[in-house]
């Protein structure tokens, strides 16, 4: 692994997600991560490893997309699922229903490190492409009656606005009826993240998605039929009350203001 490179901070989640299971295993549970942490250089691990803080903000952002993409599945059992930005996700191997099409994308030199670390199948595919290069999206398997589900995790608060509302307005357009999720920071929120991820050695991992109204981001596209802000992260957890106060108190503060959250749209069939 090429040190301050894309691919490095692909292992900031990565042990993030590992150290919040080994933490808070009532309320972690990602086998596929911890088995993949093993391949990694332990020193390497240790120089990225951001706290217990972060570990929880990673756990929290994974159930929060577990969540959110097995009630997908539930309504659509042959749904396509597409992982923008999958980095080393996993996620397949937990949603796997035996009917889902699932695609990982991310840029080229990510998805080389994927590919041998991680099995593909006829299932479970990856997508050597940058997600605002659009000729992705003619390549992945979408049939309406069956629906499509788009995430993005840890990645949209990279790009800037107008490209997030570029991609925004070209998912509306091509995929009639799907629906998107990404999280998102407050601004304050970014320039915490920034400060952190340059503290971990990676100078070249900018964040520059700024928004101060997050209810803003509705209005980008007439196609946007129904929009939720999900401030509750808690509410991924089947309870909260074996957490230590100051995350019980962190996840209260989340919820009444919006300084980390889950944005949820669907488009217009």
């Amino acid at each position: 692994m090429k040190k301050n490179t894309t691919q490095e901070t692909l292992l900031l989640p990565l042990i993030g997600r590992v150290k919040a299971q080994e933490k808070w295993p009532r309320y972690f549970n990602d086998p596929h991560s911890a088995h993949l942490i093993s391949k990694f250089d332990t020193k390497l691990l240790k120089e990225k490893d951001q706290g217990i803080f972060p570990a929880f903000i990673y756990g929290m952002r994974y159930q929060l997309n577990v969540k959110i993409a097995r009630k997908f599945i539930y309504k659509h059992p042959e749904a396509t699922i597409v992982n923008l930005g999958a980095g080393l996700d996993s996620l397949f191997e937990v949603l796997d229903n035996g009917k889902i099409t699932y695609y990982s994308l991310d840029f080229p030199e990510v998805i080389a490190l994927r590919e041998t670390y991680l099995p593909t199948s006829e299932r479970n595919l990856n997508i050597a492409c940058s997600m605002l290069d659009d000729r992705w999206m003619d390549t992945v398997q979408f049939d309406p009656d069956k629906g499509i589900l788009l995430l993005s995790a840890g990645v949209i608060f990279y790009l800037h606005k107008y490209q997030v509302k570029d991609l925004i307005q070209k998912l509306g357009a091509r995929f009639p009826g799907g629906v998107f999720s990404f999280d998102n920071e407050c601004p304050s929120m970014i320039k915490m993240s920034n400060r952190s991820v340059k503290k971990k050695g990676i100078t070249n991992a900018e964040m520059h998605f700024i928004v101060k109204d997050p209810y803003e981001i509705a209005k980008w596209s007439p196609n946007i039929e129904d929009y939720q802000l999900i401030t509750d992260l808690g509410s991924a957890l089947p309870d909260t009350k074996h957490l230590p106060l100051s995350l019980r108190m962190a996840l209260a503060w989340f919820k009444r203001k919006p300084s980390i959250y889950q944005v949820v749209m669907r488009f217009k069939r």
